[in-house]
């Protein structure tokens, strides 16, 4: 869980994702934070995972819907 100010979200996502090593699935969801849309998204794919962001009226988006807008 986060605010979406992660100073290193980089490195935090390098790690998990070595630590994992594709055992399990990771899924992300972001609510009402765009900010961590980004660093969530790369932590949810590099790990088998889905992400969705809750924006600030309650609408689900789901994955690389996202991204592209």
């Amino acid at each position: 869980m986060t605010d979406g100010s992660v100073g290193k979200a980089a490195e935090a996502i390098e790690l998990i994702t070595e630590a994992n090593k594709g055992k399990t699935v990771i899924n992300t969801t972001v609510m009402m934070e765009p900010k961590a849309v980004e660093h969530f998204h790369n932590l949810a794919t590099r790990n088998r995972g889905k992400f969705t962001m809750i924006d600030k009226d309650g609408k689900i988006i789901k994955g690389e819907k996202i991204i592209k807008d």
